[in-house]
């Protein structure tokens, strides 16, 4: 499940879950650091923008997903306000 601001960014850049699931299975590692055991870490670049999906998985089955997106700009990584 989404995490409410992870849902909110997914409705205004118009995208939805298979989005995730596509950066999830075609994306590349993007951890900066090493990850908990659970944590998934995958991006993709999608023209000038960088998209992260992070999964943390927790007990119980439950499932937690942040997403962000990122815009790169001379070689160098500015996060979109």
């Amino acid at each position: 499940m989404p995490s409410s601001s992870a849902a909110e960014e997914l409705l205004r850049q118009g995208l939805d879950l298979n989005d995730i699931k596509e950066i999830l299975e075609r994306g590349f590692d993007c951890a900066r650091s090493k990850r908990k055991a659970g944590t998934l870490e995958k991006c993709i670049i999608v023209g000038d923008w960088l998209r992260k999906a992070v999964v943390i998985e927790k007990a119980l089955s439950v499932t937690s997903l942040h997403l962000f997106f990122v815009r790169k700009l001379l070689n160098k990584i500015y996060v979109s306000v």
